[in-house]
């Protein structure tokens, strides 16, 4: 090729690539173009109207943990927020305009705000600024947070291990009255309750056993009435584990108490068994300690705790009894009948064995029964009460 030809193909391949260039960044050109319009007046300090509703469906992803030691209820979920914003109104002119546009928190107005019953730093919805928002022509917003909250929640554990729990988390709107935003539970066409299940996996030591949504006004500052959304949940312990783990060992060791009156007296055993039980009661205690909060905070009745303190009732008594047989066997100044006082003496102590092991029996039966009965008739009972919703 000649070098006067050079420059003509040049100027024809430079233009070509223009061209396809150009018509491969044209589609997005009306997006770019709607944004600029949209927002060249736009300031997101203000609200979109005097009076502007929130809709808010609650998509409940996980329990992470609900901790009863520390009593605090550990969750994530989606927020699907969804309001009107009339300034974020385009009307498309051809086919190549778009219906929906994409926008980010820091450019347009979004609610203020926070869940009231959080206890670490991720209260505010409003750090969810990297959460694009879906704006279609029609001014419609939908912002889809994801949150990830520990919250407080109150816990009875009367019937533990069969206990429930009711566990709540507040959204609220920080810093306008119930009068300039108000939240609003509404099912979705995507989702028919106002707080959906579809994504939420089963816990293995919780089962949700209801769950909803109720809207208060609850009273701020200057006087005025803000919007609270609280979401309740239940949960109903999975007990087998706790059965296997805590009761049937104590139910075991109250019983081998019973058998310490079995053990012949001259064995030297006998005070060493009723001990090792009773350290063995004590190494299940300490494990028990770290499930549950501190006996303070216990403002009812604690089935479980009664029943460990009749078992300690029952091991202390034992004991004791046993201490004191075995300080008559080995009293050589007890004598009843003077021709052979050893046989008397011994005669006696194996009635008292007999008597102590037929009372521990019974006493260890009909505590157990009852403790039981009383843990499973309480779930019943909680179970067939109105659950606040």
């Amino acid at each position: 090729m000649r070098h006067g030809n050079i420059a003509p193909f040049l100027v024809w391949l430079i233009g070509t690539s223009i061209t396809e260039v150009a018509s491969i960044s044209s589609p997005n050109l009306p997006i770019a173009t709607t944004r600029n319009d949209t927002l060249k007046d736009y300031n997101t300090k203000l609200r979109p109207e005097e009076h502007t509703v929130i809709n808010v469906t609650m998509v409940l992803t996980s329990l992470n943990k609900l901790d009863v030691s520390s009593q605090t209820l550990h969750t994530t979920f989606l927020l699907h927020l969804s309001w009107i914003d009339e300034r974020l109104t385009w009307t498309p002119t051809n086919t190549s305009s778009p219906e929906y546009i994409i926008f980010y928190a820091k450019e347009i107005w979004t609610p203020p705000l926070v869940v009231n019953n959080a206890i670490d730093d991720a209260i505010s919805i409003l750090k969810k600024e990297i959460v694009p928002m879906r704006v279609s022509n029609r001014g419609h917003v939908l912002w889809i947070p994801r949150l990830s909250p520990t919250t407080t929640c109150s816990v009875d554990i009367s019937y533990f291990p069969y206990d429930i729990q009711h566990c709540h988390i507040n959204i609220t709107s920080w810093t306008h009255a119930n009068f300039e935003v108000e939240l609003n539970p509404v099912e979705t066409a995507y989702y028919t309750n106002k707080v959906n299940l579809d994504f939420y996996p089963d816990d293995k030591e919780w089962f949700l056993q209801h769950y909803g949504v109720s809207k208060q006004d609850i009273i701020g500052g200057h006087g005025f009435d803000y919007t609270n959304l609280q979401y309740s949940f239940v949960f109903k312990r999975h007990h087998p584990f706790y059965k296997v783990m805590l009761i049937v060992p104590f139910a075991v060791l109250s019983l081998c108490l019973c058998f310490t009156y079995v053990i012949p007296l001259k064995s030297g055993e006998k005070i060493s068994f009723a001990i090792t039980t009773m350290v063995a009661f004590q190494l299940y205690q300490v494990m028990l300690s770290e499930l549950l909060p501190p006996i303070a905070e216990f403002t009812e009745t604690y089935t479980f705790g009664e029943y460990l303190m009749c078992v300690w009732i029952q091991a202390a008594i034992v004991t004791i009894g046993t201490a004191v047989q075995l300080r008559a066997f080995y009293w050589e100044e007890f004598e009843e009948d003077p021709k052979n006082p050893k046989r008397s003496r011994v005669n006696v102590l194996k009635i008292l064995d007999c008597v102590g092991f037929i009372l521990s029996f019974v006493y260890w039966f009909i505590i157990t029964t009852y403790f039981l009965t009383t843990l499973t008739k309480g779930t019943d009972k909680e179970l067939s009460a109105n659950v606040d919703l």
